[in-house]
């Protein structure tokens, strides 16, 4: 990470706290709409199925499953893998945008099964894959099965791997509607969603039909901002708009209450965007071997995607990423996008940004008009699920993440559902046998367990209602 002088402002640990509870809508409860959010999220980690749903019940004001589980039937939502080469709940567009953005880091993954792909010509791969997929969406297994046809002596996981790597795979429908259940089956994000030069529909009940898929609307690279109305926890009004290469031609934001100043910046006019969310896709198969039809359920693919051809220019990514997690280092976009080398983007967009430090002397990046509340404002607790980004997208999760509970959160690959008091994780918590079960790192306040208990309730009756629950507080995770 990247040492700046003495003359940035030094924002503490609970000034980068609030900042980020605040792009997070996690300071207060945000009226955005379940769409809006997923997109100045950049996306929902959904590397299982509800964790998106108990995202959005922690940060929305009056969001109810059926918001989103509407948008993923009518494909306006889908799950595709993308950052850190893990499952997200991304918009249509994000899903076309941002998974070629991160590409590269697709590649990598791909040489680790090097070894098991002698022989296998991978251009040919893709387009057998493709083909496969796009006639009827298939199961990892189905599609192991379909490849080794073709390459018998390559290892069979390899293969469902490299296709996974170096196409844009989206997990169909019924998979990841609320209540709803069904096996992993794979198409093309641009078929889904009708985009791309040979694009077909699927049609109710798994039957293809030749379509010719309508342009894209919106140029890739196009970073459209949420505009939050009054009140709102998204707190970023400005959006960046077709950012280019140069530093030069972004739209100067308006300024909400509660942005901090004194930050170094040599521009007077700087953007602020807010960003677009991800997509994520799935590797769990099944025993079946017959391809799977797909979901009648929903509308036709939106009309306002783009084509996924192109990756985004990075350097509106990295003002979206930045209205959602800032302020940041380069080392935290790179961790969070699982991407290297993007000092290069930082640097171009470095007049239009402002600079300050953490306590460490790290250079931190911001938009010169995105929220930064006081250190001392309240945050109310908050029900997290596994796998919240809000734990993810730094280097230093210290801003969200006690020192002394580094870990607390993780045995092995398999994270727990976390909460926050006072802003911080400060323990897990899950349902079992119709009850909440609370369990604290540390000794909480009477007033704390009380909010908690509250907190708990509205949760419990925004994602489960009409099922009775206790709330239970169990014994210190040691």
């Amino acid at each position: 990470m990247t040492k700046t002088t003495a003359t940035a402002p030094v924002l503490g640990t609970r000034a980068l706290n609030r900042a980020t509870l605040e792009r997070q809508l996690l300071l207060r409860r945000s009226p955005l709409s379940a769409k809006a959010a997923v997109e100045h999220l950049l996306g929902l980690q959904a590397q299982n199925v509800k964790p998106p749903y108990y995202a959005l019940a922690a940060r929305l004001d009056g969001f109810t499953p059926e918001e989103l589980s509407g948008l993923m039937a009518d494909r306006e939502v889908v799950r595709i893998v993308t950052m850190r080469s893990t499952i997200h709940t991304h918009t249509a567009a994000d899903a076309l945008t941002l998974r070629p953005l991160v590409q590269p880091a697709r590649d990598r993954e791909l040489t680790n099964f090097r070894r098991g792909l002698v022989g296998v010509d991978l251009d040919r791969l893709a387009a057998l894959a493709r083909d496969l997929v796009e006639a009827d969406p298939r199961t990892m297994k189905q599609l192991r099965d379909a490849l080794q046809t073709e390459w018998p002596d390559a290892d069979p996981q390899a293969l469902a791997i490299a296709a996974r790597c170096k196409l844009p795979l989206v997990q169909v429908t019924p998979r990841g509607l609320w209540g709803r259940s069904g096996q992993v089956a794979l198409t093309t994000a641009e078929h889904w969603l009708g985009r791309g030069p040979a694009a077909r529909s699927i049609a109710p009940g798994g039957t293809p039909s030749t379509a010719s898929a309508p342009s894209a609307a919106s140029p890739a690279g196009t970073a459209r901002g949420v505009v939050s109305s009054a009140g709102s926890a998204a707190g970023v009004a400005a959006t960046a708009r077709g950012v280019a290469s140069g530093p030069a031609s972004a739209p100067s934001a308006a300024a909400p209450a509660g942005t901090a100043g004194g930050a170094t910046s040599s521009a007077a006019n700087a953007p602020g965007a807010a960003p677009r969310a991800a997509t994520a896709q799935g590797t769990t198969s099944s025993s079946a071997t017959a391809p799977v039809a797909a979901s009648s359920v929903g509308a036709a693919p939106p009309s306002d995607a783009p084509s996924a051809e192109a990756a985004p220019s990075p350097d509106a990514t990295v003002l979206r990423y930045l209205a959602a997690f800032g302020p940041a280092s380069v080392k935290d976009m790179q961790t969070w996008a699982g991407l290297t080398r993007l000092r290069e983007a930082f640097e171009r967009l470095r007049p239009q940004l402002v600079t300050f430090r953490d306590e460490g002397g790290v250079e931190l990046f911001d938009l010169p008009e995105a929220p930064r509340p006081d250190a001392d404002t309240p945050a109310p607790p908050r029900f997290l699920p596994e796998f919240d980004n809000l734990l993810l997208s730094h280097a230093d999760r210290t801003r969200v993440v006690p020192a002394e509970y580094r870990g607390r959160s993780w045995v092995g690959n398999q994270a727990y559902c976390t909460f926050l008091v006072d802003g911080f994780l400060a323990g897990v918590w899950r349902l079992a046998e119709a009850a909440l079960v609370i369990e604290p790192f540390g000794t909480l306040t009477k007033a704390q367990r009380a909010d908690l208990a509250e907190e708990g309730v509205r949760m419990l009756d925004t994602l489960h209602l009409g099922t009775s629950y206790d709330i239970r507080f169990g014994t210190v995770v040691p």
